[in-house]
C-alpha cells in the first residue's frame, strides 16, 4: 500500500513519458549501432557529454557492481561502451512506463528494466543514479527512503535544478504540460545525511540549460556525488 502511494505520486504531469521513451528508442538503436562498429563512442548533445561521463567514470568504480539508473531508459547505458569495461557490472533500469518491446540487446551490457518498484527494493545498489529525474517526482524523497544500499555505496545526482532556500514549481519550456518542481539543495543534504551520506563532488552547469519558464535566485543545475561513510 505504501509502495502504491510513492508511485501514484510518480511524475505527477500530464506529460506523455510513455511517448517521450518511444521517440527516444531510435537514439538507443543509434548509439547501439554506433558503438558495436567504431572504436570511441557516440557524441552525446548538450550536456548529456558531461552528466554521461560523470555517470560513466563513477560506475567504472571497481566496488560498483550493482547499478540502478532510477527513472529512466535505456540511453544512457546505450552508450557506456567503448567508454568503460562493463563486463563485471550489473545494470538495473527502473522505467514505471516500460514495455517488453522496448527491449533490445546491447553488447556486453548486462541489464534488466524494472516497472515494478515492489521488485526493485529487494537489491541492495553500489551506486543509485537519479538522472535529471527528480525534478518530475513530488516525493522523491520517499524513493530515497526505501531504496537500499552496500556499505561505501553512492548516490549520484545529474542535470538536476536546486534552489539553495525554497522548493518551488514552474513550468518546463520546451515541453508542453510539463513542470519542474525545484527541491531544496539544503533538504536534500540534510536527508541523506541522516543516511549517513556526504557530498563528495558536485558540478554546477548553465542554468538555461535547465529550461525553466521561472528561475527563482540562488537556483543551480547541479551534478551531485554522495558517499556513504
Amino acid at each position: 500500500k505504501k509502495i502504491s502511494k510513492i508511485f501514484f505520486h510518480y511524475m505527477t504531469n500530464n506529460y506523455s513519458w510513455k511517448k517521450y521513451n518511444l521517440n527516444i528508442q531510435k537514439l538507443i538503436n543509434q548509439n547501439i549501432a554506433f558503438n558495436n562498429k567504431f572504436m570511441f563512442n557516440a557524441e552525446d548533445n548538450s550536456y548529456y557529454t558531461q552528466t554521461r561521463d560523470i555517470f560513466a567514470l563513477v560506475a567504472n568504480t571497481s566496488k560498483v557492481i550493482n547499478i540502478l539508473d532510477f527513472g529512466s531508459n535505456l540511453s544512457l547505458i546505450s552508450n557506456l561502451n567503448n567508454k568503460i569495461d562493463t563486463k563485471a557490472k550489473k545494470f538495473f533500469v527502473y522505467d514505471p512506463f516500460y514495455s517488453l518491446k522496448d527491449d533490445v540487446k546491447i553488447k556486453n551490457i548486462n541489464y534488466k528494466i524494472f516497472s515494478n518498484l515492489t521488485e526493485i527494493i529487494k537489491i541492495k545498489f553500489d551506486l543509485i543514479h537519479f538522472g535529471s529525474c527528480i525534478q518530475y517526482i513530488q516525493n522523491f524523497d520517499s524513493y530515497l527512503k526505501i531504496l537500499k544500499s552496500n556499505n561505501k555505496s553512492k548516490i549520484l545526482f545529474t542535470a538536476t535544478p536546486f534552489n539553495l532556500y525554497t522548493k518551488y514549481k514552474t513550468k518546463q519550456i520546451n515541453q508542453k504540460n510539463l513542470f519542474q518542481t525545484v527541491h531544496n539543495y539544503h533538504d536534500l543534504c540534510k536527508l541523506l545525511k541522516l543516511k549517513k551520506f556526504d557530498i563528495i563532488f558536485k558540478s554546477s552547469m548553465n542554468i538555461k540549460l535547465a529550461k525553466l519558464k521561472t528561475v527563482k535566485p540562488n537556483t543551480y543545475f547541479l551534478n551531485i556525488l554522495f558517499q556513504m561513510k
